[in-house]
């Protein structure tokens, strides 16, 4: 029995594993391999040990090796050479890409070439997949292929990931509409017309300003062009109706269409933007200064807004990430409160996991509720808002706190999430540039932090009072010194030809800072204000930001009111101003003093 018994364990062999694990494996070598030598986008891909549906994601970065964003991969082997560039996928995948975007990777390893193609929920309208238990077949395009050689798709993941930036904006869904309405309309081509030529130059300049000037008002308010047309219904001397199309980087299309009423129906009925004017038409007379105009409005809408691009900067990225878990902090189950240093890795999970289904869970419950008309909101603002803590009641949020805890493993529901305040997809951005530079380490607080229970204690019912002015005038220093590479970083990023124009010290190489604040306020008209002095000093090497003191300050105010007294010192008065320091109670300081400086230089950029 002992011997037989031997016999037996000696000829016992583990489980084997499945054929496809190799499949995989040779796959996802092939994936490292030729993305590795590209150099722009990096995988992080799981064999064997995989996420559910998905294999991974991809990271994109630009031509500086800033990171963009992520995108979750699926890899499949495929041969092109048996089934031709069919594959029978998986349901499931469609199913997960409908939630979360993803791009389904087919590899021929006997040929060493990869071919992509990209799902989300609004590619998926066109893929009937839902009556299908296991498998549906889908095509991949013969131009979306990747191999040493073929490069190609780094652009068209580049626009993929700007899009997904900005899905909560609602614009994807709009541009896929627009489009549909308009793929048929080509009643103008062949034609000849004098207007043309106003058209083109229209056109020509519109595309112009956003490929070169302005790129980031085009990735945002058009994610996935190649090029911008127009297609108009009226075009007369004094009469214009006409709507901006975006014409997609894998779409082959003309940049002037004429529309008739049923289109204009169209456009209009499914709320896309549409322009009527009947009392002149610019293209006709101002065509060039018409296209920068409109132009001028877009750029100042996301400045606006605070919408423009900050990746690059640490410091930006540090203080919009806390300034976000300050504020939802319990929405992110960061408990009992926000730490002067918190963990990448932690930030991460909180948002990516428990964000998420807390939002499902808040709403639902205030949902079933009915409370404040809370559908009703969530449908006129086309979007769910996380800063809703204020409706929730303390026993309400326990019970949230506990569903949210034991759904961490699950997936939530896909919910379009924004806040007007503090900006999702900003927070991504800054987020995923500090997870870049190290995924496993820590963030640290920029600022001193607000002590609103100091505003009770010093008997004061103002917001300045949070900070003590030791505390404050810290703040300041912080938003001054790090002004300058953020200023810089910000314009790069947005506006990479006009560097020089929207500078931050134009024509100064000194700007001076004299800030007045106090311990505590009682009125109003205490408030803390600042001045900023813009001079040019002949002997300085250097451009730099410095504080002076109040003695300093009222001399440069005397010499700034006498032109005797102007005449007789050495350096050169470009500027002075005196404003309310308002910027330094906001919850993003030094990117609210950006954009306060980005705006006095666009206007005056437009107004030339």
């Amino acid at each position: 029995m002992g011997k037989r018994e031997d016999d037996q364990k000696v000829k016992a062999k583990p489980a084997k594993q499945p054929k496809s694990n190799s499949q995989d494996t040779q796959a996802v070598g092939i994936i490292m391999t030729i993305l590795g030598k590209h150099d722009r986008v990096v995988p992080d891909i799981k064999v064997i040990d995989k996420y559910p549906n998905i294999d991974g994601h991809v990271q994109i970065k630009d031509e500086e090796d800033y990171p963009i964003g992520t995108i979750a991969i699926s890899v499949k082997p495929v041969n092109v050479k048996r089934n031709g560039l069919v594959f029978d996928c998986p349901v499931s995948i469609l199913a997960y890409a409908a939630i979360d975007p993803t791009i389904l990777l087919g590899v021929d390893k006997r040929t060493n070439k990869i071919y992509w193609m990209y799902l989300d929920s609004y590619e998926l309208g066109n893929i009937n997949y839902e009556n299908n238990e296991k498998t549906k077949r889908v095509e991949f395009e013969t131009d979306h292929l990747i191999s040493k050689s073929r490069k190609e798709y780094i652009r068209h993941w580049t626009a993929l990931v700007d899009k997904n930036r900005q899905r909560l904006t609602g614009y994807d869904a709009k541009e896929k509409e627009l489009a549909d309405i308009l793929k048929n309309t080509n009643r103008i081509v062949g034609k000849r017309d004098e207007k043309f030529i106003q058209l083109h130059a229209f056109v020509d300049r519109l595309n112009n300003l956003l490929d070169h000037d302005f790129p980031t008002i085009k990735k945002f308010f058009y994610p996935s062009a190649w090029k911008i047309g127009i297609a108009y219904e009226k075009f007369k001397e004094n009469e214009l109706a006409y709507s901006l199309y975006p014409i997609h980087i894998s779409q082959n299309d003309v940049q002037i269409k004429e529309i008739d009423n049923e289109l204009v129906n169209a456009i209009r009925g499914q709320g896309l933007g549409f322009t009527v004017m009947s009392t002149k038409n610019p293209i006709i007379s101002q065509p060039v200064e018409y296209a920068e105009a409109l132009v001028g409005e877009d750029v100042m809408k996301l400045v606006n807004h605070k919408l423009l691009k900050h990746t690059g900067n640490t410091v930006l990225s540090r203080e919009f990430i806390f300034a976000f878990l300050d504020k939802f902090h319990v929405q992110l189950g960061i408990m009992p409160d926000v730490k002067d240093q918190e963990n990448v890795r932690t930030i991460n999970f909180a948002f990516g996991n428990y964000f998420p289904i807390w939002i499902e869970e808040a709403y639902q419950l205030l949902i079933k509720e009915k409370r404040n008309n809370i559908a009703e909101r969530v449908a006129r603002n086309g979007y769910y808002d996380p800063d809703i803590l204020g409706e929730i009641r303390p026993e309400e949020l326990e019970e949230i706190q506990k569903k949210v805890g034991n759904r961490l493993n699950q997936k939530s529901g896909s919910y379009r999430v924004a806040n007007k305040q503090l900006d999702i997809g900003v927070f991504i951005e800054a987020l995923s540039y500090v997870t870049s530079l190290d995924n496993t380490g820590n963030v640290d607080r920029l600022y001193k932090k607000a002590n609103r229970s100091r505003i009770a204690k010093v008997g004061s019912h103002w917001i300045w009072d949070k900070y003590s002015k030791e505390d404050a005038e810290a703040n300041l220093k912080v938003v001054f010194n790090n002004l300058p590479a953020a200023y810089e970083q910000v314009v790069q990023n947005n506006f990479p030809t006009l560097g020089h124009e929207l500078d931050l010290f134009g024509k100064s190489n000194i700007i001076y800072i004299f800030s007045d604040i106090s311990g505590k306020y009682t009125q109003r008209s205490d408030n803390p204000t600042y001045k900023m002095y813009y001079f040019n000093e002949p002997n300085r090497k250097s451009k730099a930001i410095d504080f002076i003191n109040i003695e300093q300050a009222k001399k440069y105010d005397e010499i700034i009111r006498s032109s005797t007294k102007r005449n007789n010192v050495s350096y050169e008065i470009i500027s002075a101003s005196h404003s309310n320091l308002d910027f330094l109670y906001h919850e993003t300081p030094l990117i609210d003093l950006i954009y306060e400086l980005l705006t006095t230089r666009l206007r005056e950029h437009f107004e030339k």
